[in-house]
């Protein structure tokens, strides 16, 4: 099993429970969303209770990588093991984005030329 560390921003946490041949089960899956380059949406799966973090927190988690074989086919799978809190929690709504770049020209006026071919 790798180990992996995911940072990100806390999308959502959903609980599943079921019932199987051991018994009784319950997994709780936490949605992070990273702020790389691709804004990745990654599910991570933890079967112990108790994580509770509310939606919009910045959290660095540390999941292991899996996979299991179901007919023929093979699936990854995050676990994850620790959930830690690196942030405050974010305002819903337009999310600031630290790569967008200001304009910081000062001529914003766009020269009228006589020619002007535009109908309006």
């Amino acid at each position: 099993m790798s180990k992996v560390v995911i940072k990100g921003t806390v999308l959502k946490l959903e609980e599943v429970s079921g019932e199987g041949s051991n018994g009784k089960w319950t997994r709780q899956t936490l949605v992070v969303k990273t702020s790389n380059e691709y804004n990745n949406t990654v599910p991570i799966g933890f079967y112990k209770k108790g994580i509770s973090v509310s939606e919009g927190t910045q959290v660095e988690v540390e999941a292991y990588v899996n996979g299991r074989e179901y007919q023929g086919k093979y699936y990854p799978q995050l676990d994850g093991s620790e959930v830690k809190v690196v942030g405050q929690q974010q305002q819903q709504g337009m999310q600031p984005n630290s790569d967008f770049q200001y304009a910081t020209s000062a001529n914003t006026t766009v020269p009228q030329s006589d020619t002007d071919s535009l109908p309006f």
